[in-house]
Formats: structure tokens, sequence, C-alpha cells
């Protein structure tokens, strides 16, 4: 480790060891924006209903009896 260190210093500018490389790559699970858009305007494309247990309380909507097919 002490090793690892002392070879990345000399590498550096000026004794300065070089910048962190961690965490500066695109991440492979992220999708765009015409395919979220795709897919929100399908699911918002099916039948909702607001739930039954309290609907005065909640924002959030149930797919309606259609889906069920």
């Amino acid at each position: 480790m002490v090793r690892t260190a002392l070879k990345k210093a000399r590498r550096g500018v000026r004794n300065n060891p070089l910048p962190e490389k961690r965490g500066h790559h695109t991440a492979f699970n992220k999708f765009d924006e015409d395919n979220m858009k795709f897919a929100n305007d399908h699911i918002d494309s099916f039948p909702k209903v607001p739930p039954h247990w309290c609907r005065k309380d909640t924002k959030k909507d149930l797919l309606g009896d259609n889906s069920r097919q």
C-alpha cells in the first residue's frame, strides 16, 4: 500500500499526488430522456382510480379494473 502511494506521488506534478479518478464514469443503469418520456407516457395511458382507503390523504393513484385483462 505504501509502495503504491509513493509510486503515484512520484508520477504527480511537483510531488503532488494525481487527482482522484473514482466516480467519473457514466452510470450504466441510467436511461435517456426519450426512453423515460416513452415509459411515463405508456404508464399514464392506463386508467387510474384513487385508492379507496385514504382518498383525501394521498396523491397516488391505482390502476383501474381495466388493467386486469
